[in-house]
Formats: C-alpha cells, structure tokens, sequence
C-alpha cells in the first residue's frame, strides 16, 4: 500500500520517521490533533463554497464537522 504525501510521521516509503519510533504515543497525539485541524480548516473552506452556491444542506453538514474536528482538536491540546 502506498502512503499518501504529507502524513506526520511516515516518510514516502510508508515507514515511520525518527520521531514516531522514539515516541509513538506522543505521536500518535499530534497527528490526532494535526489531523483534527486540518479535516475542521478543510471543512471549513467546503462550506463556504456549499453555502455560496446554494447548497444548505451540504453546508450545514460540512459545519458540523468542522465544529466536531475542532472540538477533537481542542480536547488533544488540553491532554
């Protein structure tokens, strides 16, 4: 399976980097939070073009994950 560009913590060839081999847990954690950031910025954007072009419905979903993955985001930074 190929790794998809630009995930914390693998290099291109799909084996951890340094960083997760030294802490796993801790890693695990930021790219949680990483993660979490990015899918809310992400949901974020989508929504405002859903919203822009007349699809409510889509919107309003697309704001609910953003508010759930920033949520996610915030309970990773307090732990």
């Amino acid at each position: 399976m190929k790794s998809v560009r630009g995930i914390p913590g693998e290099r291109s060839g799909g084996e951890p980097d340094q960083a997760s081999a030294a802490s796993p847990f801790a890693l695990r954690r930021q790219v949680s939070l990483e993660t979490a950031s990015y899918i809310g910025a992400m949901a974020g954007e989508l929504s405002q073009l859903a919203r822009r072009d007349g699809l409510a419905t889509v919107s309003y979903l697309l704001d609910m994950v953003q508010l759930e993955a920033e949520q996610v985001a915030r309970d990773r930074l307090l732990r």
